[in-house]
């Protein structure tokens, strides 16, 4: 083999080498834009404590009017995580039951809880719930109506 062609193909194989790990470095800057946020999470049943799946959630940030749209899962869970912490209005819209609503606080590195029972009634009746603390931890918000 010739010596250029050796030097080549050496190049070739450090290059390779140098690119994989690169790839298979952890990015610290993709780690850090979820630093300093919180999330809400919470299940959303009926007034017999069945799943109601499909509700469409929206999270508002009171200072800002910033508002994170998403809805419940087959089993009435829901979950929006990188939010600053804060202030938020949880509001519960599912047909055939009263649009409910909540404050919750997200906070810091915490996942705050929104869990809300639905009553039967009218979509556009408003019913305003309170969060209360949860047994295991104040910061995380629940209300039951």
């Amino acid at each position: 083999m010739h010596p250029r062609h050796k030097m080549t193909n050496l190049f070739a194989i450090a290059s390779g080498i140098l690119i994989l790990i690169g790839l298979a470095t952890p990015r610290p800057i993709a780690a850090q834009a979820t630093a300093g946020t919180g999330s809400i999470q919470g299940t959303i049943v009926d007034p017999q404590g069945g799943a109601v799946s499909g509700a469409k959630i929206t999270i508002t940030r009171r200072a800002t009017g910033q508002v994170f749209p998403t809805s419940t899962n087959s089993t009435g869970a829901f979950s929006v995580a990188a939010l600053i912490p804060g202030e938020n209005t949880v509001r519960v819209e599912a047909k055939g039951f009263k649009t409910a609503e909540m404050l919750v606080r997200a906070e810091l590195s915490v996942i705050s809880t929104a869990n809300l029972t639905l009553e039967i009634g009218a979509e556009s009746t408003v019913i305003m719930g309170k969060p209360t603390p949860s047994p295991s931890t104040r910061s995380k918000p629940r209300c039951r109506m």
